[in-house]
């Protein structure tokens, strides 16, 4: 099978066709959303899905490569295992920033344990001026962030289940003068949940897909090897011509955006009657539930979903 991108995706059976489809994006509870539209970004660390290279900086931590099966169906989550009571096991990779004021975010997935007993930290650590820290304090037995133990450049975090996995983020911003980020973690940070480590805690976690990237949203994982990796902007169009009954009237589209507009509220980009690029025309939240919106278009052109 051939796919886009540099990571091998499930097995899609095919006949005497290829089959071509766009990315499809599903909510927690595995339910439908539609079709996936993201904006470029930039997966600032390497070796995202191989933590047993020498990018990745091990303290008292034991590694396993490829020792389960990853959220994409390949099998390349690592484990981590952290088997000292005398001394905290830790996980890092610093990269260069501007410095800056720039949000970014901070996302892992990290294999559901239901038996686990142990916490695990995630850490955005700032440095080159004045050391800073954003972290969280996370359960990989329930997906609860119990505890912010860092809070000087945090801005939001979030726990999210996907199938096997909870993938986990957090959001902070540098303070203008700091020139590395490191993403860190501490898989058995500690037993009570709370922001105080315990050196004596023991645990196992399996990891994939690291991924630092700008903005507010973690968006799908970009997989890096030897250098960063950027995705480009999705751009989807829709003939409305194609549609029934779409030479004349009105239609309605519903979506979900995950990023906000310029006035702080879900928006889309449209493309009318129009037949230039220009003819763009973002449209706010209008009217909807559940999280979903709605707006109305003329049929006769078509539409573009960019993702910005």
């Amino acid at each position: 099978m051939m796919n886009r991108g540099s990571t091998a995706l499930t097995y899609l059976p095919t006949t005497t066709a290829a089959v071509i489809a766009p990315a499809i994006s599903y909510d927690r509870a595995n339910s439908l959303y539609g079709v996936l539209s993201e904006p470029a970004a930039t997966n600032s660390l390497l070796q995202s899905n191989t933590i047993d290279s020498a990018s990745w900086t091990k303290v008292t931590l034991t590694v396993t490569a490829n020792d389960a099966v990853a959220p994409d169906g390949t099998t390349t989550a690592d484990k981590l295992e952290d088997a000292s009571a005398a001394a905290f096991g830790s996980l890092d990779q610093a990269v260069a920033i501007a410095a800056d004021t720039t949000t970014r975010v901070l996302s892992v997935y990290f294999k559901k344990d239901l038996t686990a007993a142990h916490y695990s930290r995630i850490r955005m650590r700032y440095s080159g001026s004045a050391t800073k820290a954003a972290s969280i304090v996370v359960s990989v037995a329930t997906g609860v962030i119990s505890a912010n133990s860092e809070t000087t450049n945090l801005v939001s975090s979030q726990s999210e289940s996907v199938g096997d996995y909870w993938r986990f983020s957090i959001v902070s911003t540098n303070d203008g003068a700091n020139t590395a980020l490191q993403a860190w973690f501490d898989p058995a940070f500690n037993t009570d949940g709370t922001g105080t480590g315990a050196v004596a805690t023991t645990g196992v976690v399996h990891i994939w897909g690291v991924q630092i990237e700008t903005g507010t949203v973690a968006t799908s994982p970009i997989p890096t090897y030897a250098a960063t990796a950027t995705r480009a902007a999705d751009l989807n169009t829709v003939l409305t011509s194609a549609m029934p009954f779409g030479v004349a009237g009105t239609g309605i589209i519903h979506f979900r955006a995950r990023q906000a507009s310029a006035t702080g509220v879900p928006a889309m980009a449209l493309f009318g009657i129009g037949t230039n690029a220009g003819d763009y025309t973002f449209v706010d939240s209008v009217g909807g539930t559940g999280g979903y919106r709605w707006t109305s278009f003329p049929f006769g052109g078509q539409i573009f979903s960019p993702a910005s």
